[in-house]
């Protein structure tokens, strides 16, 4: 994630947490203020970032979960912080961590934001015999991981697809029928680079898009159901191109990546369309469409299940406001643009 990214993250969580949310789970953890006991601390990072599976983790230093306020926090230094608890973890194998000041109001939060992909993380015990552990969060407790749970950090993670998405263009259109009705329909679609040493499969029915706008009507989270295609079209359901076969059970895909019915086949490096499915629980409510003409910042993220593991492939990309037009009198649209730039 980039830090916009990051930042409006945060602010969800905040939002969520000022509703009387409970927001803390394997990705979130709410902090009063800095937790002064290092190694505490250490082993609660390390047993959520083992928890998450290789998706990134999110601490806020200055949100009361409990009051549901943003209470503020001192002037510690957060590198400094987090030198010191970086130092509990063995062998020097910590998350990766990007701290981000974030305003609310008045008061002020830091957002630790914290990269798990080198699981598991193993912390110093300080106790004598029992030097190391891998603790893992379950629920909001922190226990030592059990072997399987072990084996489900490492063996995926040498064969794990890394996801880049190259380029992405979204438009969201506001429809008014005769009798004043009014509904909004949705569309997407881009283009996804597969790096892979390996071979992988993404299930079709485990890939998620989540479009994000924030603007002055506050931040909107569009969910869709996502598509890979070869650059025909895309694989809905259980169509796929005239004339194609099921592939047999024990089907190899070629080097580079091969979209079919079930998801998409990875045997090597490759590229891929995207597209947007259908949202996968109510459809888009025409009062959101306000939010969404407002917006000033956007950013595209998928989210991809890996068979035979619990792991998840992830990819973000920011978006630029595009030509809004007026294709009809009874036709409103948005339309939000992005591509790689290198420094995503």
């Amino acid at each position: 994630m980039n830090l916009q990214q990051i930042e409006a993250w945060a602010i969800s969580v905040v939002d969520a947490v000022a509703a009387g949310e409970r927001v803390e789970d394997d990705r979130v953890e709410c902090k009063a203020e800095w937790p002064q006991d290092r190694q505490r601390a250490a082993r609660r990072i390390a047993a959520n970032a083992n928890a998450a599976r290789g998706t990134s983790i999110l601490w806020l230093i200055g949100v009361d979960e409990s009051s549901g306020t943003v209470v503020g926090v001192d002037n510690t230094d957060p590198a400094e912080w987090w030198t010191q608890v970086e130092a509990r973890f063995d062998e020097g194998a910590a998350p990766t961590l990007r701290a981000l000041n974030v305003g609310i109001g008045e008061a002020r939060l830091v957002a630790l934001h914290f990269e798990t992909d080198r699981a598991p993380y193993l912390v110093k015990t300080g106790i004598q015999g029992v030097d190391r552990e891998i603790p893992i969060r379950e629920a909001t407790r922190v226990r030592t991981a059990r072997r399987h749970e072990v084996l489900r950090m490492v063996v995926p993670a040498a064969n794990l697809p890394v996801l880049e998405l190259i380029s992405f263009n979204f438009s969201c259109t506001l429809k008014t029928a005769k009798d004043g009705t009014q509904t909004v329909h949705a569309q997407g679609s881009g283009e996804a680079f597969f790096e892979s040493v390996g071979r992988a499969m993404l299930p079709t029915h485990r890939a998620r898009a989540e479009i994000r706008m924030t603007g002055p009507g506050g931040t909107i989270d569009l969910p869709f159901t996502l598509r890979f295609s070869n650059g025909g079209a895309p694989y809905f359901g259980a169509f796929r191109r005239p004339g194609e076969a099921a592939p047999p059970a024990d089907f190899v895909p070629p080097d580079g990546v091969d979209a079919r019915r079930g998801g998409l086949y990875i045997g090597g490096s490759g590229t891929t369309e995207i597209r947007l499915g259908e949202p996968p629980h109510e459809p888009i409510p025409a009062a959101a469409f306000s939010v969404i003409r407002a917006a000033q910042s956007a950013t595209f993220d998928c989210t991809c299940g890996v068979a035979g593991t619990d792991r998840l492939v992830t990819g973000a990309l920011n978006l630029t406001r595009g030509q809004w037009t007026r294709p009809a009198d009874n036709e409103e649209v948005v339309v939000w643009e992005g591509e790689h730039s290198g420094s995503q």
